[in-house]
């Protein structure tokens, strides 16, 4: 799992950033905009929020 954002500022990144950034043998990705839930932050953002969950490859021993 991975929280990550584009802030107003220019810092972080976008979520298209981060998911080309992970390696392709993780699994069962997902992205999910966090922008909306104002419980998060405490007030309203405008910013691009977001969580990535992704599997790791099952590796047999």
């Amino acid at each position: 799992m991975l929280i990550e954002g584009h802030w107003h500022t220019g810092g972080g990144l976008r979520a298209r950033q981060t998911i080309a950034a992970l390696p392709p043998s993780l699994t069962n990705m997902g992205l999910r905009n966090l922008t909306e839930h104002v419980n998060l932050w405490g007030k309203g953002v405008t910013d691009e929020r977001y969580v990535v969950i992704a599997d790791l490859p099952v590796v047999s021993g």
